[in-house]
């Protein structure tokens, strides 16, 4: 039989009203971001060169966990920070 799912695309458009604390606000989401990115990049290099293995998104998750117990950690965005995660592993 032939595939009946309906291939319309729909599509929403939104008009973000910016004000300066919005601005400032993911400013600071992509420098936690860019740091998180660094740090696991650094981690699986220094462990590479220590061990002579890789380290994996998996194990790199865990440590994050482990980093949430942080307050400096745990104020961002858990979404922002696994995605930033799962880049440095590609």
């Amino acid at each position: 039989m032939a595939d009946t799912k309906d291939p319309t695309i729909k599509t929403f458009e939104f008009k973000l009203r910016v004000n300066k604390s919005f601005v400032e606000a993911c400013e600071r989401e992509l420098e936690h971001s860019r740091q998180i990115y660094n740090a696991a990049l650094t981690e699986r290099i220094s462990c590479y060169q220590v061990t002579g293995q890789s380290l994996g998104y998996v194990e790199q998750s865990r440590h994050l966990t482990e980093a949430r117990a942080l307050p400096e950690v745990k104020s961002h965005l858990r979404t922002i920070q696994q995605d930033a995660l799962e880049y440095s592993v590609n």
